[in-house]
C-alpha cells in the first residue's frame, strides 16, 4: 500500500510539474502530461490501478464532450456542419490509411491510423482558440463546425474499428456491428421530448454529494453497457453526455464534475506514456515525420477548401488550417483502443510510440502556429 501511495504522490507531482512548465511556455498541457508518463515507465509498478483511474478519466472526457453539444445544435447547423466535416474527412483519413499500408499493416491498423491522423484535438484547439482570443474571427464557426462533426464522427468510427477487432472483418460481421451501432446510438439522438422533464426530475438532486455520486453511476454504467456490446468504453460517456445537455441541469453537471475531468483526464494522458517503453522508439521516426507532414499539409488543405467554399480570406483558410493542426486526446484514445486489440506483434508495438510522437509534433506545431500567425500575417501585410 505504501508503495502504491509513494507512485500515486509521484505521479501527480510530475503532472503538476509538466503542466506547470507547459502553462509557462503557453503549451497544451496534453504533451507534457505524456512525456510524464514516459519518464516514470519504470517507476510505476500498480500498472492495475493506474489503468482504472486512467479509464474513468476517458469517460470523463468523452462525457464532456457529448455535454457540450446538443441534438437542437446539430439539427440547426447540419448543413454546414456536414459539407466543411466531410471535406476534412476525405483528405485527412487517407492520409494514416496510405501510410499505415505503405507501412505494410492491415486494413484494420491502418484504418486505426487513418483515424488517429484525421481526428483534430478539441480541447487543445478551443483552449488555444480562448487563449489567443481568435473566438471572434469570421472563420472560428467553421472551426467548431468541423471540430463538432469530427467529435461526432470518430465516436462512430470508434464503435466501428472496436466492433471489427471482436470478429472477422467479413460482409455478416460488417452488418452486425453496423446494427448494434444503430441500436446502441439511436435511442440517444432519437429521444421523445417528454423524456427530458424526466430527466430534470431525476438529476433534481440538492445535496451536491448525492448528486455527484448519481452522475457519475450514470457514466459508468453506460460505459459498461458499451463495452459489453463490444465497443469502447467513451461511445457510453458520449452518449450519456449528450443526453444530459438537453437537460436543465446541465451547467450543474459542468461545474460539479470539471475537477474531477481534470484530474483524472490528467492521469489518462500519464497512462498512455506509461505504455511506451522507451526501446519502444526504436525505428519510428521515419513513419513519425511522415505522419507530421502529411498531418500538418492535410490540415492546411482542409482549411484552404473549406474557406474557398465558404468565400473566406486567404487569412481566414491559413488560420483555419493552423487551428486544426494540433491532435490530441481523441488520437491517444484511439491508439490505446488499438493496442489493446490488435495481435500481438510488430504493429501493436510500435503504434502507441507512433501516435505519441504524431500527438507530441502536431501539437507543438499547432499551438505556436496559432499564437504567431496573426502577427506573421500583420508583417506580410504591412510588407506587401
Amino acid at each position: 500500500m505504501s508503495q502504491s501511495l509513494l507512485e500515486l504522490g509521484v505521479i501527480l507531482a510530475v503532472l503538476f510539474a509538466g503542466g506547470l512548465i507547459a502553462s509557462r511556455l503557453r503549451q497544451s498541457v496534453i504533451p507534457a502530461y505524456i512525456l510524464g508518463g514516459i519518464l516514470l515507465h519504470n517507476f510505476v509498478t500498480n500498472v492495475e490501478l493506474i489503468h482504472l483511474l486512467s479509464t474513468i478519466g476517458l469517460m470523463l472526457l468523452l462525457f464532456f464532450i457529448g455535454l457540450e453539444f446538443s441534438t437542437s445544435y446539430l439539427r440547426h447547423h447540419v448543413r454546414p456542419i456536414t459539407r466543411a466535416g466531410a471535406i476534412d474527412l476525405a483528405v485527412n483519413f487517407p492520409l494514416g490509411l496510405f501510410i499505415g499500408r505503405a507501412m505494410g499493416w492491415d486494413w484494420l491498423a491502418s484504418a486505426y491510423l487513418g483515424a488517429i491522423v484525421y481526428i483534430s484535438s478539441s480541447a487543445v484547439v478551443t483552449k488555444a482558440m480562448i487563449d489567443n482570443r481568435q473566438v471572434a474571427n469570421p472563420e472560428a464557426d467553421t472551426i467548431v463546425g468541423i471540430l463538432v462533426f469530427e467529435d461526432l464522427a470518430i465516436v462512430l468510427i470508434l464503435a466501428l474499428l472496436t466492433g471489427f477487432q471482436s470478429g472477422s472483418v467479413e460482409a455478416a460481421s460488417l452488418s452486425w456491428t453496423l446494427l448494434k451501432i444503430a441500436l446502441f446510438i439511436t435511442p440517444f439522438l432519437l429521444l421523445p421530448p417528454s423524456v427530458i422533464p424526466r430527466l430534470n426530475r431525476l438529476l433534481h438532486v440538492e445535496s451536491t454529494e448525492l448528486f455527484l455520486l448519481m452522475a457519475l453511476a450514470v457514466v459508468l454504467l453506460a460505459s459498461a453497457l458499451s463495452t459489453r456490446l463490444g465497443f469502447s468504453e467513451a461511445v457510453g460517456a458520449f452518449l450519456v453526455g449528450l443526453l444530459f445537455s438537453e437537460t436543465a441541469h446541465r451547467q450543474r453537471i459542468i461545474d460539479r464534475l470539471a475537477p474531477f475531468r481534470d484530474l483524472f483526464a490528467a492521469i489518462f494522458f500519464l497512462s498512455f506514456g506509461l505504455m511506451i517503453p522507451w526501446e519502444g522508439w526504436s525505428g519510428t521516426s521515419l513513419p513519425i515525420a511522415g505522419l507530421v507532414l502529411l498531418g500538418v499539409a492535410g490540415k492546411m488543405a482542409t482549411g484552404y477548401l473549406v474557406c474557398q467554399s465558404s468565400r473566406l480570406s486567404g487569412r481566414a483558410c491559413a488560420s483555419t488550417g493552423i487551428a486544426l493542426i494540433p491532435r490530441g486526446e481523441f488520437s491517444i484514445i484511439l491508439a490505446v483502443a488499438a493496442a489493446g486489440g490488435l495481435p500481438d506483434g510488430p504493429i501493436k508495438e510500435t503504434i502507441l510510440p507512433i501516435s505519441a510522437g504524431f500527438v507530441l509534433a502536431t501539437g507543438g506545431i499547432g499551438v505556436i502556429g496559432m499564437r504567431e500567425f496573426p502577427a506573421y500575417w500583420i508583417r506580410r501585410k504591412k510588407k506587401g
